[in-house]
């Protein structure tokens, strides 16, 4: 089952079994959509929230910190590019930013 938690200040993580890359990078951008699209109270302007995603597919080899770090990379990475942005390691390695 899929699990989300928090795992310090503002940073979660989504723990999706037998999700693939591709589908995790559409989880990632709907997720984006979703948080930006919330209104502030009151009409006050611009964007109450935005949100920056890095993900990664466990491969064989991993252990939990190795896996983790390259998501946490990829997060960083989001963002470093900008806010509302998601990041992440395709099977070969190769990052794949949106």
């Amino acid at each position: 089952c899929d699990e989300l938690c928090r795992i310090g200040g503002d940073e979660f993580v989504a723990l999706l079994p037998n999700t693939t890359q591709a589908l995790c990078a559409r989880l990632a951008t709907r997720l984006l959509d979703t948080v930006g699209g919330i209104v502030a109270p009151h009409g006050e302007a611009g964007p109450l929230l935005s949100v920056s995603v890095g993900y990664a597919e466990i491969q064989p080899g991993d252990d939990v910190a190795t896996w983790t770090a390259r998501a946490d990379a990829a997060m960083y990475r989001a963002k470093a590019a900008g806010k509302a942005r998601t990041d992440g390691l395709n099977a070969s390695g190769i990052a794949e930013a949106a």
